[in-house]
């Protein structure tokens, strides 16, 4: 018969080996779960848009940081072959810039490329994507990847101002480029560029007998690559409302942004004027510059403002592009 000190002693020392070895594995287990990986995004402050425009600097306050992991080491290292971790993706609203973010809990054994958005926290929060306000999407096809990842309007004559960039990274201060394996010696950085274009039309001369004019596009790129501005989904002839003016001392001015059209979804743009009971449709016609302008047809191009100027009087005869801006030229510059 054991004496009832033995057993307990017994009984401790029983429960000291399941503990430790729960301890242990516990130990084990936490420690290839991942590493914490350092972010820091710097984006210096960029020039001011145009006056003509709208006057003012990027609209980015929001940014998301949304690791693309690798789906097989032995694959190769293209866009396609990686797919979004969204339980490690990091949503921070921004005052100023350059912003140091917090860190990214990644897996150890499995390589790495990080996108991240820039917008405004006005039109999407990645907690919340279903809110009313929401302004577009984060749209990936039924088999996301880095290859295929689409911001997507959630309605085609509402466009925010997007930023994007591929994280590089450094290894003790090493560029590596935009593929890594987490280690805790990786920092990531990165460089916002704007993805949006821009539109400005001004009439002048408009006669007090015109009620008011709608600026109107034969089509709209509705999704854009979110890597590069690249056009993912469009909606063909269809007429689509940019904006709606009544004159204010014989003028109209349409300032409004554009998702990139490239030349394979250029479109034409159309002046509805309404006065009275009627309505008159005039296609807004503009003399050809390369890479913006074609039998009247804009191509839109990401950081690029297209400005369209003419007098009512001429409606019927053509407008001019009096400056087409672009990335390092003139003055509406994205941020770099």
């Amino acid at each position: 018969m054991y004496s009832p000190r033995y057993i307990l002693n017994i009984l401790c020392g029983l429960l000291f080996v399941v503990f430790f070895q729960a301890c242990s594995r516990d130990k084990s287990e936490y420690a290839g779960a991942g590493v914490d990986v350092a972010f820091e995004l710097d984006m210096t402050q960029p020039r001011l848009l145009p006056a003509s425009f709208n006057g003012t600097t990027y609209s980015v306050n929001r940014i998301l940081i949304l690791p693309f992991k690798k789906t097989s080491e032995a694959a190769t290292d293209d866009d396609v072959n990686f797919v979004p971790e969204y339980t490690a993706a990091k949503q921070f609203d921004v005052t100023a810039f350059p912003f140091y973010a917090t860190k990214l809990n990644l897996s150890t054994t499995s390589s790495y490329k990080i996108m991240v958005i820039g917008y405004n926290r006005n039109d999407y929060d990645f907690s919340n994507p279903t809110a009313v306000n929401t302004r577009f999407s984060l749209l990936p096809a039924s088999s996301p990847t880095l290859a295929n990842f689409q911001l997507a309007l959630n309605s085609p004559e509402i466009i925010p101002e997007f930023f994007s960039c591929m994280a590089t990274a450094y290894n003790n201060n090493v560029s590596i480029g935009t593929k890594f394996l987490p280690q805790k010696t990786i920092k990531l950085t990165g460089n916002l560029k704007r993805l949006v274009a821009g539109l400005s039309v001004e009439v002048t001369g408009v006669p007090a007998f015109v009620d008011s004019i709608t600026l109107v596009a034969q089509q709209l790129v509705t999704g854009i690559r979110a890597t590069d501005g690249t056009p993912l989904a469009w909606e063909n002839l269809v007429n689509r409302k940019i904006g709606k003016q009544t004159a204010v001392s014989g003028t109209v001015s349409f300032s409004n942004f554009m998702l990139p059209t490239l030349d394979a979804h250029k479109t034409q743009l159309f002046l509805d004027v309404y006065y009275g009971v009627n309505v008159e449709r005039y296609t807004v016609k503009v003399n050809d510059l390369a890479g913006v302008s074609s039998s009247n047809s804009i191509t839109f191009t990401k950081n690029q403002v297209v400005n369209i100027t003419g007098d009512y009087s001429k409606i019927n005869f053509g407008f001019t592009i009096t400056s087409a801006i672009n990335l390092d030229d003139n003055d509406w510059d994205g941020v770099n």
